[in-house]
């Protein structure tokens, strides 16, 4: 999945997400960088520690998340879609996928 998010002052990134296959369920990576504003302009070595940092709590997070819909889909109590969302509102903008490109994200 990648995403577009917006940072005021400090500019615009490209978020990628990907969650493939592992022995023991799925590995989940996140891989940012800055597209414009303050953050492209200053060098990887000021903003990449604070981005590994932010998105290893997220990565956290979204663990904790997913083992507890785990536990909810065991006890059968989970709650599921009825229905699905139109694949259209997924589309990206033009100007997102020129982000992603200038990314190599």
């Amino acid at each position: 999945m990648r995403l577009r998010p917006e940072a005021g002052i400090l500019g615009r990134g490209v978020l990628r997400i990907e969650a493939r296959p592992h022995p023991v369920g799925t590995a989940v990576t996140i891989v940012e960088e800055p597209v414009s504003g303050a953050a492209a302009i200053l060098p990887s070595v000021l903003w990449k520690p604070l981005l590994v940092l932010r998105n290893h709590e997220c990565l956290n997070r979204l663990a904790f998340l997913a083992e507890g819909r785990r536990q909810e889909r065991e006890a059968r109590e989970l709650y599921h879609r009825r229905q699905t969302p139109d694949p259209a509102e997924g589309t990206p903008s033009p100007q997102a996928q020129e982000d992603a490109r200038d990314a190599d994200v």
